[in-house]
């Protein structure tokens, strides 16, 4: 017959054994995170379940590095008996940047969010939930905490859209702006004041139609005024030609020569306005992609500035006798880490636009 207290010893030998592992270990005691300054020497990134470290993306952040925007790296204490102790679950290219622009020197510290008692599929699972649910910035998220913050492109561009009565928000309205990624590449092309002419060229061709200031058309039209002189460009003829079609039907056709013309939309809508100019009465501007580069040309600036850059770390290593001067895509990053800390001697200048 059963006791009380046979089921009772039975109860507290599966409560005793409830967490144990099937070897039989126990496991450690899940608990809430803390957040701590951990050396970047006792982080690293299991490869059973983290992605591949993109080493051309590290070079990229160490280039452009804020200490301010590194943020706190998520990981998992493996415990003491574990050499390096903490698994990286989130912010192994963060990690891998300070990581590397310390090379040689003191290493510092991360601050990160240590969870604890965590088994190899939990880590996996959790790193799966870090990176599918969490919500990203949009780029009005963005937009708002720059004004926030007193960004003086934000402040410039709210000033100059206020001065053509609009207002940018995400709310329905006649005067609402909402392209503006498209306002600060037109900026970052030639300045406020061609923002300043696009936005006034748009609101005089299109005063009633809010499609007018669609980002597509806003830099299509960036494009023209920027690529031929006020010599050759008539401001006035160009705006009755636009006034004579729809913001919508300039999209569509623009989107109707993708066949003939390899270009960005709005290149092809740049080319649109262009062609449509030179049909009316005066005289023709040159074809809009005989002025304007193409996006080929484009990708082959930025591999040649890649080619070059990566020659003048080359000739750095040679000179200093880096490492046995060597350099290829993954062994190279400590090479491109210390050439970066070293000032960059000898790189060719960024071209502008270029990421």
């Amino acid at each position: 017959m059963t006791t009380s207290i046979d089921l009772d010893a039975a109860l507290d030998d599966v409560l005793e054994h409830e967490y144990d592992q099937p070897d039989g270990t126990r496991l450690p005691e899940v608990q809430e995170p803390y957040v701590t300054a951990l050396p970047i020497e006792d982080l690293f990134a299991d490869h059973t379940y983290q992605r591949e470290l993109d080493e051309k993306r590290v070079v990229k952040m160490a280039r452009e590095f804020r200490l301010a925007l590194v943020g706190i790296v998520e990981v998992a204490d493996r415990g003491p008996d574990t050499a390096p102790r903490y698994a990286i679950l989130d912010g192994q290219h963060r990690w891998a940047t300070v990581r590397d622009r310390s090379f040689g020197q003191v290493a510092p510290h991360l601050p990160c969010r240590v969870h604890t008692g965590l088994t190899i599929d939990q880590e996996a699972k959790l790193y799966h939930e870090l990176n599918t649910t969490r919500k990203q910035l949009t780029g009005w998220d963005r937009w708002l905490a720059r004004r926030g913050a007193g960004d003086p492109i934000v402040r410039d561009i709210e000033a100059l859209l206020d001065r053509h009565g609009l207002v940018v928000s995400l709310r329905g309205g006649g005067n609402v702006f909402r392209a503006t990624r498209t306002a600060e590449k037109l900026v970052e092309l030639n300045g406020l004041p061609l923002l300043e002419e696009v936005i006034g060229i748009t609101r005089a061709a299109w005063p009633d139609d809010q499609n007018g200031m669609d980002g597509h058309i806003l830099h299509g039209l960036g494009h023209v005024l920027n690529a031929y002189t006020r010599d050759e460009l008539d401001v006035e003829r160009l705006i009755t030609e636009l006034a004579g079609i729809l913001p919508r039907q300039l999209a569509a056709r623009a989107a109707a020569v993708r066949e003939l013309h390899k270009g960005t939309v709005d290149r092809l809508v740049g080319h649109v306005i262009v062609e449509r100019y030179n049909v009316s009465k005066g005289p023709k501007l040159e074809a809009f992609f005989s002025r304007v580069k193409p996006v080929s040309k484009a990708k082959t600036t930025k591999a040649k500035y890649e080619e070059e850059y990566r020659a003048a770390a080359k000739a750095w290593a040679s000179e200093t006798r880096f490492n046995g001067s060597t350099y290829h895509a993954r062994a190279g990053k400590a090479l491109v880490a210390a050439f970066v800390a070293a000032g960059e001697p000898g790189a060719p200048t960024k071209p502008e636009g270029l990421e």
